[in-house]
């Protein structure tokens, strides 16, 4: 079978505009999140500030276009034979409350958008909540085989808004001190935005790029267990972590960590150490990146992937930043010290509103 290769990626946060710059960061134990005024609150956020409004467009559309602009820049691709796929949580939920022309708050709006503006051959909107840019880098891999499209660029955008807020307000699950993923003083998330693309081919010799990162694939499952919360038992994401590991052909001990969704809600962290207890990967270093961007929701997956890709390409466990004691019913090897580590894989998962659950692997091919 033909490899899927991620032969270009890129990303904006509140660290950085590139994935060089954001790990350095992460290895420094830089955060994003800081206390911010917010309407009424002040409230923890990690806000993506200073950068120019590159379409005359909102503050989604305009991180949407700088990302894919230098993602582009990065790779010679044939746009006449290019998918775009924009993942996002919310996209322009924002002007649900401005006077703006119909349809702009639309994602299709925005998707099309930008597919008009840099030439590309068709546009795709996937959005499954805080699954959304893993769900659309598992159907970009299927859909490469199909042979319609010889690349695909996954776009994963969200932005901090009231609408988003308030929308955690009112479930409490908002934290008000930096978010402690997996420890037993969690008490909720933080809120962050960032947009990040990759562009995934069959056929990087085409386009003159190095066949470096493999998406070896993912799975997808849902635990139907409330529009909110997640599952109880862990069940259902541990089904997307071993079916990713079987299509992957990866053993668990080949496995060299887990970038978890771990947002810091009481249930979510405890319902992930249950899944991976069932996957048999209790004894594989894992950690949650929440703590140094937020949860940049529909962006989360493919943000901390890139961060994931490179941690193999410098060999580098990436601590799990606000972690201290334990705070889940199952035992988990949560990253507390940055580290060397001689490995060539990873597993990223993520969980989101609706019951959604989804799992990746990645796999470098180098001389480490």
């Amino acid at each position: 079978m033909a490899k899927t290769w991620i032969v270009a990626d890129t990303l904006l946060t509140p660290l950085g505009n590139t994935p060089e710059k954001n790990f350095d960061a992460l290895q420094k134990s830089e955060s994003a999140v800081k206390q911010v005024q917010f309407g009424s609150i002040i409230t923890p956020l990690a806000i993506v500030e200073g950068f120019e409004n590159g379409l005359g467009q909102s503050r989604f559309d305009s991180i949407c276009f700088m990302v894919l602009e230098d993602c582009l820049s990065k790779v010679e691709l044939d746009r006449s034979k290019t998918l775009l796929m924009l993942s996002t949580t919310k996209g322009n939920i924002e002007l649900l409350d401005q006077e703006h022309e119909e349809g702009k708050c639309l994602l299709t709006y925005s998707a099309n958008l930008l597919k008009t503006h840099f030439g590309l051959k068709s546009s795709l909107v996937v959005s499954n909540a805080c699954i959304s840019s893993l769900v659309a880098m598992i159907m970009a891999e299927r859909m490469l085989s199909y042979g319609e499209f010889d690349n695909i660029i996954v776009l994963g955008a969200d932005v901090v808004t009231p609408f988003v807020v308030n929308g955690f307000r009112s479930v409490q699950a908002m934290s008000h001190q930096l978010c402690k993923p997996f420890d037993s003083n969690r008490d909720g998330i933080n809120l962050g935005e960032a947009a990040a693309a990759v562009v995934l081919t069959r056929h990087p010799e085409r386009i003159g790029a190095t066949a470096e990162i493999e998406f070896c694939g993912g799975s997808i499952t849902n635990d139907a267990n409330h529009i909110s919360g997640p599952s109880r038992t862990g069940f259902e994401l541990a089904t997307a972590i071993t079916k990713t590991l079987k299509y992957a052909n990866m053993k668990t001990e080949e496995v060299g960590f887990i970038s978890a969704h771990g947002t810091a809600t009481v249930y979510n962290d405890e319902m992930e150490a249950k899944a991976i207890h069932h996957a048999g990967m209790q004894a594989t270093p894992v950690h949650s990146l929440k703590g140094y961007f937020g949860h940049t929701l529909g962006a989360a997956g493919l943000v901390e992937t890139i961060m994931g890709m490179q941690s193999l390409r410098q060999q580098k466990l990436i601590v799990s930043k606000g972690y201290e004691t334990i705070g889940v019913t199952q035992p988990l090897n949560i990253i507390t010290q940055p580290e060397h580590k001689k490995m060539n894989t990873f597993i990223k998962t993520a969980s989101g509103f609706g019951g959604g659950n989804a799992a990746i692997a990645i796999r470098i091919h180098n001389e480490n």
